[in-house]
């Protein structure tokens, strides 16, 4: 099984936060307010990423409707039929990125996890 991006960012985060000192603990009494923060700020900065990187490197779109027989020389054609216009990008899935932080830290905070500050 191959690691995709999702393992990526989670160990990057879960690194930066055990540098920095906190942990995630269960029925610790640790501040509340420092796990949304911190899973949106990630979230925002992924989902930004994401989008910097497909600014820089654009997706390429291919038509699965093509008449057949297909072309030898050029199999798959650039093709308007499927479109995906999410534009603006940059604000999109920075949006995206920190709705999905703070869901999952609504999550967490129903399971009664907090981010604790270990010395």
């Amino acid at each position: 099984m191959v690691p995709d991006g999702r393992t990526a960012v989670a160990v990057v985060v879960s690194a930066i936060l055990n540098a920095t000192g906190w942990r995630l603990a269960r029925d610790a009494h640790g501040r509340k307010f420092a796990l949304p923060l911190a899973l949106s700020a990630f979230g925002a900065a992924y989902g930004l990423a994401v989008a910097v990187v497909g600014r820089i490197w654009p997706p390429t779109f291919y038509s699965v409707v093509l008449p057949e027989p297909r072309d030898q020389q050029n199999p798959y054609p650039p093709s308007a039929v499927i479109h995906f216009d999410l534009e603006p990008n940059l604000i999109t899935f920075t949006a995206t990125g920190l709705a999905v932080g703070l869901l999952a830290a609504a999550l967490l905070y129903v399971r009664n996890y907090s981010l604790t500050r270990t010395n």
